[in-house]
């Protein structure tokens, strides 16, 4: 694995941390100290780490796409825990806090895309422009992926939220691994609008 796909590695990592921390943050925000009292609130790696979530699939995955097999780059932590006793109104609390961790992604993607744009003024070589170029789209990427309402992804709490019929939840939860499968159909258009997305933030085309 070279330098680059290793910085690349990071970059994933740290967004996914990012993604939960923000549900922790939002947890606490509503009420609920579960993830501070474990520690959780944290950017320690550590704390995080999932041995397959984070650390195999998104190696295997920029491995096998730099070979040219243009594989999708995804990963995941060590979901952080809420205690829904500890909150007012839990339907739509974790409606909120499940929203965090995509919006968390939004705004980290926004944050980098200013750099970029400025990249002139900071001197930024093309290679670290490419570097957060890709950080860019990551972010939005792991954003669109967690709005999907399909448990046990940010979207569905979103969903339930907004469609509170029992029948309903225990349909999607019942077919979730269909639906997931179901959910590959919808990886090009994602994909594509992932792009878009990243192009109009940052300027420059995905390299």
């Amino acid at each position: 694995m070279d330098f680059t796909l290793i910085i690349y590695f990071i970059i994933i990592f740290f967004s996914i941390v990012v993604h939960e921390v923000s549900h922790g943050e939002a947890a606490f925000a509503l009420g609920d100290d579960t993830a501070k009292r474990l520690g959780r609130l944290s950017f320690n790696p550590i704390k995080h780490i999932d041995l397959v979530g984070t650390i195999l699939v998104p190696a295997i995955c920029l491995i096998l796409r730099s070979a040219g097999l243009g594989v999708l780059v995804f990963g995941w932590a060590k979901p952080v825990p809420v205690n829904p006793m500890n909150l007012k109104d839990p339907q739509k609390d974790f409606a909120k806090i499940s929203f965090a961790g995509p919006l968390s992604n939004i705004m980290l993607a926004m944050l980098i895309g200013v750099l970029v744009r400025f990249s002139s003024v900071f001197s930024f070589s093309d290679k670290i422009v490419q570097i957060l170029v890709f950080a860019i789209y990551i972010n939005i990427f792991l954003a669109f992926i967690n709005l999907i309402p399909v448990p046990p992804l940010d979207g569905s709490k979103i969903l339930f939220y907004f469609v509170r019929n029992r029948k309903v939840e225990a349909f999607f939860y019942q077919y979730r691994f269909v639906l997931f499968f179901a959910i590959w159909f919808l990886i090009n258009p994602i994909v594509r609008i992932t792009t878009f997305i990243t192009q109009l933030i940052s300027g420059f085309n995905i390299i």
